[in-house]
């Protein structure tokens, strides 16, 4: 057992590098934003908007984002008005916007009232 743990060890190492490397978020394009569930979707918006920030869909993730800009330092502005979690989109795994194009309205960001 004792010939097998520095190549188990080693293993999980190499393995983490990878993960990091791979979900590291470009400084700039498309990548998934993940803020407090919970928070409000106008202030959502505000945001956004602070950050130079498009919203292009929502995650599956509990208040995950799929975001773009093209303005360099994307992660560390989404940082600054409160993602907790900002990681590169895979279109592997359904992280690709449908349409590059498409984003929502102002009107997705208001709450009707009844």
């Amino acid at each position: 057992m004792k010939s097998i743990l520095p190549s188990l060890l080693l293993a999980v190492i190499a393995i983490s590098f990878i993960l990091v490397w791979e979900l590291a978020p470009p400084s700039k394009g498309v990548v998934i934003a993940v803020f407090p569930p919970g928070d409000e979707v106008e202030d959502l918006g505000a945001r956004l908007k602070r950050a130079n920030a498009t919203l292009i869909d929502t995650s599956s993730v509990p208040g995950g984002f799929l975001v773009s800009s093209q303005l360099s330092g994307l992660p560390a502005r989404l940082r600054e008005q409160g993602a907790i979690l900002v990681l590169k989109a895979y279109p592997s795994l359904g992280c690709a916007p449908p349409d590059a194009a498409t984003t929502y309205p102002k009107s997705a960001f208001t709450r009707e009232t009844s």
